[in-house]
């Protein structure tokens, strides 16, 4: 089995939530509390980031990986979840497609 790897939608989320963690500790340091990090801690959770770095790395390398700029095709959303039981929504019947093959 292969990735689809899309990197205009990658680089926004990974851009979003470096952001959003970046300014959370950044007003926590600023404005709470200095954070402080035991040097051991600090040790640990980089070998963590790194063992992990290493492993997408060696996931993203695999030969039958397909990597695109956007995504080339349009998806369909389709309407299901949860209902309640005084809620009349009609559903459709998306088995109805498995039917005609």
């Amino acid at each position: 089995m292969s990735l689809q790897i899309f990197l205009a939608e990658f680089f926004i989320d990974l851009l979003i939530y470096f952001a959003f963690w970046f300014v959370l500790v950044l007003s926590i340091n600023r404005f709470l509390i200095r954070i402080k990090i035991h040097k051991v801690a600090a040790i640990v959770l980089l070998a963590i980031s790194g063992l992990h770095t290493i492993v997408a790395l060696l996931i993203a390398s695999d030969d039958t990986n397909l990597f695109y700029v956007k995504r080339p095709f349009e998806i369909q959303v389709l309407e299901t979840g949860h209902v309640f039981i005084w809620q009349d929504i009609e559903r459709p019947d998306y088995r109805e497609n498995e039917k005609e093959m």
